[in-house]
């Protein structure tokens, strides 16, 4: 026998092993059940159990970056300032910031690189300061108008450009003190017209800095983030699985990129797909041991039939089985 033949043949072996030991791993009930949501201070466990949308900005990757740090860091993190500040490491698109999506499967380290841009920032923003939810209403006409964060930044570009109509100009002053800080439509508008050609988001990082100049959240510089990739597909899937348990019985919450196809509904699930989440426990439901998912869609259940939502809490859970399918890299911090 070659020496290649008896390479594949150990390979081979190996593979068997990997897939068979996984396959059994909590096969039936989680070997315990656990909830990383009840653990830190009364403000982060109330953080991790609110619905949180990230409007339209398709920033899921940004968001999933953003429920790690706040869980390492103890304390709730604006989503908002640590997707924008990860900007300021280079747009070299030629887009609007807030058209940019977050390809969390075309680049497979998506995730860990924002961590890390925020590492070299070495600062975050309080999300009692500026928030992480992309959704307001505001009074219009003889009733209510709903606007999100995407809307809210197009409007700061066209009041930048001098094209704000009255609408917009609602917009901009309903919205600053949920994503800016408290400045007014007045000082907004002085300081986008005098620096017209300023790029936009190094406009909204420096109110945002102004804000939160006395309550920033400091982020070490030592921060140690892991990728693990799916290589083989679904040969892969009990691995991964086992990781994800190794990684959550440590206590760390992992941001998981995948195909929504797995989980949403086929009329409801786009034909860019792409998504990223944050897998935050596990507990035994009806003899299954299934997975409990933060999302960032609010409290939206369009899901699976077999996909348990819980829109209480913003989250969704799916056994061991879909989860195996679905991940593709997840990213988590030592």
């Amino acid at each position: 026998m070659s020496s290649i033949q008896k390479n594949t043949l150990i390979y081979g072996a190996l593979l068997f092993l990997v897939i068979f030991s996984g396959s059994f791993s909590y096969a039936q009930n989680c070997r315990f059940d656990m909830d990383l949501r009840d653990q830190g201070s009364a403000e982060l466990r109330r953080y991790f159990k609110t619905p949180i949308s990230q409007g339209h900005l398709g920033w899921c990757g940004r968001y999933t970056a953003n429920e790690i740090l706040s869980q390492k860091m103890g304390r709730p993190l604006s989503a908002h300032y640590t997707g924008i500040l990860s900007l300021l490491q280079g747009n070299a698109t030629g887009k609007p910031f807030y058209r940019l999506k977050d390809q969390t499967l075309d680049d497979g380290d998506f995730v860990g690189r924002v961590i890390v841009n925020i590492q070299r920032a070495g600062r975050a923003c309080p999300a009692s300061i500026i928030t992480s939810h992309g959704k307001m209403n505001m009074p219009y006409l003889n009733g209510t108008l709903g606007f999100d964060n995407q809307d809210f930044y197009q409007s700061l570009g066209r009041l930048q450009k001098n094209e704000c109509d009255e609408l917009c100009q609602k917009i901009v002053r309903q919205g600053t003190a949920q994503f800016l800080g408290p400045f007014t439509l007045e000082s907004l508008t002085h300081f986008l017209r005098r620096y017209p050609d300023f790029p936009l988001e190094n406009v909204i990082v420096s109110f945002m800095d102004h804000s939160c100049r006395n309550d920033f959240v400091k982020i070490p510089g030592d921060l140690k983030v892991s990728t693990y990739r799916k290589i083989l597909g679904k040969l892969d899937g009990p691995a991964m699985a086992n990781r994800i348990d190794k990684v959550l019985e440590s206590g760390r919450m992992i941001g998981v990129s995948y195909r929504m196809r797995h989980v949403l509904k086929p009329e409801m699930t786009p034909k860019q797909d792409f998504h990223a989440s944050v897998i935050v426990g596990r507990k035994s439901v009806n003899g299954q041991c299934r997975y409990i998912i933060r999302n960032t869609w609010g409290d939206s259940c369009n899901y699976k039939t077999g996909v348990i939502c819980d829109p209480k809490t913003g989250s969704y859970l799916v056994t061991r089985e879909t989860l195996q399918n679905m991940s593709s890299v997840v990213n988590y911090i030592q």
